[in-house]
């Protein structure tokens, strides 16, 4: 049915209305992911057994939710609008099957095919000549990093001679050379996730991608890192590279945080705010406990709508002046209230202010983070209030001051970007309503 799905999609989305599509979808899978997040693990049921269903079904919502997002986003100037919905519908059915594997080298398959859509994506519709390169480093960043991953695979698929091994399999060895293999495994992850250190591919594809590219690269081409990491987290449990890693991933979120005060271009930011935020995951995460991995799981949840909102609110700004330059968009407030008040949600949903769910998600993370080390639990603080301060500064350039000159002519938001915003507002309270 999923391939069939694919199949018809492209078609279907080109000839009907996206605004019906979209209501249809979004009133069809909102309920389900409600009920979702409102029910509580059982305790009769083992430990990565409740952890792998909630992880990969909230994680597939997700993804089809997202979808829903990109089809109102995309329908502004689509030069081959066919292809385009092909490629999207391509890429939810691979996101869908990565979220759904069994099998460790059927994941790695799905985990790698998923950045050719994305790359053709940013190829074919990108903003600006270096859109070839950017595409490129994506793909060849993250394949590399990936290598050892694989060749891990095969060897131990040869050893036990089992086809396509699971994931609940086990390596023979506990000795030294252990940390070095885990080290190796997860690093393919880190990179997709990504973590500092190994992060300068993603706001080179961010700048270059369309809107709808980057609203699904930051909202779940990232998460896959992080679900790798969590359905292999037996491999690590023990390892003592897990300590090392915590501390690159804090201290390097707080470097970045920094690095956000400092930047003009609208993308970048938000790109570099992502790799902060996923650094707070990262830390839960590799925490490997129930609490923990269930905190990690409602950071991305929450990261994946305000980005997306994010990056579909930057949008229009560019659409406005045709720049994402932050000192050349002043004054949108009195040209576009509409614009202003959904941006001004998305600030808070990115600094975690209520009525956002990414309050709980934080508040979930620092107590995790406080029991584990103090040291940590420091560089989370300043993450949290180096957030509050980009993101002041983030909704204060574009809008206030006096209007650019570079706004000649406004014209009223379509239909579809108003349905886009109230939606995204919608999930923004109603997630916290839930817990």
């Amino acid at each position: 049915m999923m391939i069939l799905f694919s199949l018809l999609a492209p078609l279907i989305f080109s000839l009907l209305s996206m605004l019906e599509i979209c209501i249809f979808l979004l009133f069809l899978f909102f309920p389900v992911f409600m009920k979702f997040l409102s029910l509580q693990p059982s305790i009769q049921m083992p430990f990565h057994q409740t952890l792998e269903d909630s992880l990969s079904l909230s994680l597939q919502i997700l993804t089809i939710i997202l979808m829903i997002f990109c089809l109102l986003a995309s329908t502004h100037n689509l030069s081959n609008t066919f292809l385009f919905y092909s490629l999207m519908s391509l890429l939810l059915l691979i996101l869908l099957a990565a979220f759904s594997m069994n099998s460790i080298l059927m994941f790695y398959v799905m985990f790698e095919v998923s950045l050719l859509p994305m790359s053709m994506m940013i190829m074919g519709w990108g903003y600006q000549p270096e859109r070839l390169p950017a595409s490129l480093a994506m793909m060849l960043y993250t394949m590399m990093a990936s290598l050892p991953f694989l060749f891990i695979i095969i060897v131990a698929d040869k050893f036990w001679l089992s086809g396509l091994i699971i994931f609940n399999f086990w390596f023979p060895i506990q000795s030294f050379y252990w940390h070095f293999i885990s080290f190796l495994i997860m690093i393919g992850f880190l990179v997709k996730f990504p973590m500092f250190l190994v992060h300068l591919w993603l706001p080179k594809a961010h700048v270059e991608a369309p809107v709808v590219g980057s609203m699904i690269l930051a909202a779940i081409l990232l998460k896959l890192g992080g679900y790798g990491i969590w359905r292999l987290s037996f491999l690590w449990a023990h390892s003592k590279i897990t300590e090392v890693l915590q501390i690159i991933s804090l201290v390097g979120g707080s470097l970045v945080s920094f690095l956000c005060l400092r930047q003009l271009d609208l993308k970048v930011l938000i790109a570099y705010s992502s790799v902060a935020h996923m650094s707070i995951a990262i830390m839960c995460i590799l925490q490997i406990s129930k609490s923990s991995s269930y905190a990690s799981l409602l950071v991305m949840l929450t990261h994946g709508i305000s980005s997306s909102a994010m990056f579909a609110g930057a949008n229009e700004i560019y659409k406005l002046n045709h720049s994402r330059n932050m000192l050349l968009s002043t004054g949108i407030l009195s040209e576009s209230p509409k614009i202003a008040l959904f941006w001004f949600f998305c600030c808070l949903a990115n600094m975690a202010a209520p009525p956002s769910m990414n309050l709980i998600a934080e508040i979930w993370s620092i107590s995790m983070m406080w029991g584990f080390s103090i040291i940590n639990s420091l560089n989370f603080m300043v993450i949290s209030f180096l957030a509050a301060a980009y993101s002041l500064w983030l909704y204060s350039a574009p809008f206030q001051g006096q209007k650019s000159n570079l706004i000649l002519l406004f014209s009223p938001l379509p239909m579809k970007a108003n349905f886009l915003f109230l939606i995204h507002i919608v999930f923004f309270i109603e997630l916290i309503l839930i817990f």
